[in-house]
Formats: structure tokens, C-alpha cells, sequence
């Protein structure tokens, strides 16, 4: 929104817009004490730490985007591993939330299970003989997920940084 336009009286200080800056030299050193506060100067400072923080952590995750498909990749592997070997293990129930929640299978299909099979890949009743087994393994899904927020995710971070600076 543009400034009212300030016409000062040429013997006095007195604006004719009092809404506009202020220009009367006790105002002005005022504004210069407060603004140089210490809390205010903390304020700003952390300010600009997280804003630093937020832009590492964006940096970051631009230059290891392909490794952190190969760590969710090896990650998966390894507590499908554990679940295969004990199938009362809490990791088999984990695998359960996954593949409900993403509509997936194993790591990369049903194979994956080999021959214990857990009843949250099927797509309906596990009790026939051959039932149908979802077909997308989970680190697809993963993927897929973590690509469709990767561009929403740079964005907040820009513009959490902007609003931060403004």
C-alpha cells in the first residue's frame, strides 16, 4: 500500500498525514533505542539461524535425493528380513501398518515374502487358495510418495525463508 504523501508546514513539524513516518527528531531516536533492543536483536538473530537451517536442511535434501531412496530401499530390506525370521516380532506388525497404509506388498512385490505371505497383502479374504496379493511393492509407493511431496516441500521452504526475511 502506497505512503500518503507527507506535506509539512515550513515553520513547524507538524504533518499534515499523521499516520505516515514519523519525522520529529525525539520520535525517530526512539524508534532507534527500541529497534536496538537486546531482546529484539535475539529475536532477529534466531531469525535468521532457523531461516539458515531450514535452507541447509532444503540444500541437503536436493544433493542426497538419490541416496535417500537407496537408504528407505535398504531399510526395508533389512526389517523385511527381520519380520520373514520371526514372525512374532513387532517389525511384522510394522510391515502390516505399511502395507495397509500404502497398498503395497514386500519390498518390491509379493515375492518378496517368499512363502509366509502376511494377511495384510491381500486385496480381499486370504482363506482361498491362491488369493490376490497386491501388486505394488512398498518401495515404489515409498518413492512415489516422497517424489509427489519433494516439490511442495521446497516450496513451504522458501516460503517459511521469505516470510522469515519480510
Amino acid at each position: 500500500m502506497p505512503k500518503l504523501a507527507i506535506y509539512p508546514i515550513p515553520t513547524s513539524n507538524i504533518q499534515l498525514f499523521p499516520c505516515s513516518d514519523i519525522h520529529h527528531p525525539v520520535g525517530e531516536e526512539a524508534v532507534w533505542q527500541q529497534s536496538h533492543h537486546p531482546n529484539v536483536c535475539l529475536y532477529f538473530l534466531l531469525l535468521f539461524l532457523l531461516m539458515l537451517v531450514e535452507l541447509t536442511a532444503a540444500c541437503l535434501l536436493l544433493v542426497f535425493e538419490g541416496q535417500v531412496a537407496t537408504m528407505i530401499e535398504d531399510d526395508l530390506n533389512k526389517s523385511l528380513k527381520e519380520a520373514k525370521a520371526n514372525s512374532t516380532d513387532p517389525v511384522l506388525s510394522e510391515w502390516d501398518l505399511v502395507q495397509n497404509n500404502f497398498v503395497c506388498c514386500g519390498v518390491n512385490n509379493v515375492t518378496d515374502w517368499e512363502d509366509n505371505v502376511p494377511k495384510s497383502c491381500c486385496l480381499s479374504k486370504c482363506s482361498s487358495p491362491e488369493p490376490p496379493y497386491k501388486r505394488t511393492g512398498c518401495l515404489v509407493q515409498m518413492k512415489t510418495l516422497f517424489e509427489d511431496n519433494f516439490l511442495t516441500t521446497g516450496i513451504s521452504v522458501i516460503v517459511l525463508c521469505i516470510i522469515e526475511v519480510s
